[in-house]
């Protein structure tokens, strides 16, 4: 019977246990205890009220840390060029042509253009810094003229490759050895600028280039250009038929695109003829 009402008021005393106890199993006092019972209370009467809170708050850091995470992603695979080489930026029959690569033939002919005629726009007052959005012509900004050049390029750039491919042509010795010379003088400008390869050429081209992309651009348009002066430059008119046939229309050829600007001063004559009309 002891035994019995021994075993019965342990069993009590267990069930009951937390009432008494914290979760340390340090014994609480009176007002911990009536804490404790209300929460154990409200806890029965609204059991989502506790776990909603947390569960909406995971929710959120989950998919903020997702987000995070992907714009890293994002910023690795942009800043290595990854992405712009998915990127079509324009195409040519069934080639599709990178960013990156018309952003390299682009930053060619802008640098080309700045190289020729940068002095005598600046001389103007015009900012070659900013040249891109600056006004060519009355319909065109210097920015677009650049575009129409770059695909105009590329346009028959990738012609000629494509013709050259489907015939299996093969690059002769001589364009080889050019081809070699030209991918060589990287790395000699990057040395004597003590520089690297990679950092000289996104100094220049404004994409993220690598020096791999670099030598496929080269060899692609060297592979072209041959094929142009072998198969097809060899089947052109002679000097002597274009020399006869210039004559013959020189009003076509002898003419040439002009911009005038009219520039206002005051000579040392008309100061001289100022100051005696004031006496």
């Amino acid at each position: 019977m002891f035994v019995t009402n021994a075993f019965a008021l342990s069993t009590i005393i267990e069930k009951h246990k937390h009432k008494f106890y914290n979760k340390d199993g340090i014994s609480m006092g009176k007002g911990s205890r009536a804490r404790h019972e209300r929460e154990e209370a409200e806890a029965l009467l609204n059991p989502g009220t506790n776990k909603k809170p947390h569960l909406v708050r995971n929710i959120i850091l989950t998919v903020i840390g997702v987000l995070l995470a992907a714009l890293v992603l994002f910023g690795v695979l942009y800043s290595t060029g990854t992405i712009q080489r998915y990127m079509t930026a324009m195409q040519v029959g069934d080639q599709k042509i990178n960013t990156i690569e018309y952003s390299y033939y682009y930053s060619q002919i802008r640098q080309n253009y700045l190289n020729q005629y940068g002095s005598y726009l600046s001389q103007m007052g015009m900012d070659t810094t900013n040249i891109d959005s600056q006004k060519y012509s009355d319909k065109l900004t210097f920015g677009e003229m650049f575009r129409k050049q770059t695909e105009s390029q590329l346009s028959d750039t990738y012609a000629l490759y494509s013709e050259a491919m489907k015939k299996n042509y093969k690059m002769s010795d001589d364009a080889q050895a050019k081809l070699k010379t030209t991918l060589g003088n990287l790395k000699t400008s990057a040395e004597e600028q003590k520089t690297t390869e990679l950092a000289l050429l996104r100094s220049v081209v404004s994409a993220p280039i690598t020096v791999k992309d670099y030598n496929a651009i080269l060899t692609r348009a060297a592979l072209a250009s041959d094929y142009y002066n072998s198969e097809i430059a060899k089947d052109s008119y002679t000097d002597e038929e274009l020399k006869s046939y210039y004559n013959e229309n020189t009003d076509q050829f002898d003419s040439v695109d002009y911009r005038l600007f009219q520039v206002f001063f005051e000579s040392s004559d008309d100061k001289d003829a100022t100051a005696k009309n004031k006496e």
